[in-house]
């Protein structure tokens, strides 16, 4: 705990320098006419009249200190946290490698130093995971803060409703909490609304513009001969069964193949055969669910070359036993960037903090496992 302390300390000390730099950042002025709506009139209200209740709890605390120190603190603060998580489920060498990573990717710098609620919206997200066997109460409260902060607080629900369904003997554990942090987002949204009791509004609200959208969008129909939704079952099928991993792997690319195939025959009835075509077909079809993971194949293809390498590896038998702790964080990034993917959300550097955050940590574990089974070899 010590190293990682001191790593939190290193990314206090670097991020003090541009904590009174001049201007805004992307979408700080949100935040700062939100504080300005409270100092006025006691509630988070923009010039436009509209009630900001995105990052609520967030504003209310940047009207005490400023919210770039805020973020710095919660961002070092999560460096720790990660630590802790991986440390607890995996072991410190792997636990020190997610927290180095962790604080050394562009989107953790990215809100570390912006007056935004997404950094400390990952801190109590990774606190939510570290105490998934710990308090009940505790996890209500983290919970509802965590809906304070963040529309996608309802993603906290996930995790332990897999373990409940798939871990045998301990069930009663995680229904509770399952049901606890159920309580706790049911409280957080309870107080939202009581936000809007108190200020009507004239007929558009944040929940409207950054939350239902979102869940519309998952009942959209996808577009014709989407091979990518083949490509994103394997994966997940993968990492919850990798005994099975080559059945999955021979049936998914086999349906993936089809569809591809089809794909060019039937465009080359409108179009002579070319690798132009057949390079749009790819496109095309591996669009949905799979936008955010070509985001990030833009911006930093090293990372997701990795992270693919450990999942390709792992089942292989690489690293010895591919343990389920090991695997969750795998599907916490692939969960994150499938989202995306879904719901067709225009992608900012603060929408890839958690899914790289997660994406950084299976990396760091895969490499520990994989270091540790060569030097027991050899």
């Amino acid at each position: 705990m010590r190293s990682a302390a001191v790593l939190a300390a290193v990314v206090v000390l670097a991020g003090a320098f541009q904590i009174f730099r001049p201007g805004y950042s992307v979408d700080e002025e949100f935040t700062e006419f939100a504080v300005r709506g409270i100092q006025a009139h006691g509630l988070p209200l923009l010039p436009s009249g509209l009630l900001y209740d995105r990052g609520l709890a967030y504003s209310y605390a940047s009207t005490i200190i400023n919210g770039r120190i805020i973020s710095l603190a919660c961002a070092a603060l999560s460096v720790v946290l990660a630590f802790a998580l991986v440390r607890r489920y995996v072991n410190e060498t792997a636990a020190l490698l997610a927290a180095l990573l962790v604080a050394t990717s562009m989107p953790f710098w990215a809100t570390a130093t912006t007056a935004r609620f997404y950094a400390p919206f990952m801190t109590v997200y990774l606190a939510v995971l570290l105490c998934l066997n710990g308090s009940i109460l505790l996890l209500a409260g983290l919970a509802m803060l965590a809906r304070l902060l963040h529309e996608l607080a309802f993603t906290l629900v996930v995790p332990p409703l897999v373990c409940l369904v798939f871990a045998r003997g301990e069930r009663r554990r995680w229904l509770l909490a399952t049901a606890a942090i159920g309580a706790g987002l049911v409280g957080g949204q309870l107080i939202l609304f009581a936000l809007h009791a108190l200020e009507p509004s004239s007929g558009e609200t944040m929940v409207r513009r950054f939350f239902l959208w979102q869940v519309v969008n998952l009942f959209e129909r996808p577009g014709d001969r989407q091979f990518g939704i083949a490509l994103a079952a394997l994966i997940i099928a993968v990492v919850l069964t990798p005994r099975r991993a080559w059945g999955w792997m021979v049936g998914a690319l086999s349906v993936a193949a089809m569809i591809v195939a089809f794909s060019i025959a039937r465009a080359s009835n409108s179009a002579p055969l070319s690798s132009e075509l057949v390079l749009s077909v790819f496109r095309d079809g591996s669009r949905y669910p799979l936008d955010m993971f070509w985001h990030i194949a833009r911006t930093t293809p090293t990372t997701l070359v990795l992270a693919l390498a450990g999942l390709i590896a792992r089942p292989c038998g690489a690293g010895g036993e591919w343990r389920p702790a090991e695997r969750a964080a795998h599907l916490l990034w692939i969960g994150w960037v499938l989202w995306f993917g879904v719901i067709e959300s225009g992608i900012t550097t603060n929408y890839l903090l958690l899914p790289l955050t997660f994406m950084l940590i299976a990396i760091a574990i895969d490499l520990a496992a994989i270091t540790a089974a060569v030097r027991r070899g050899g």
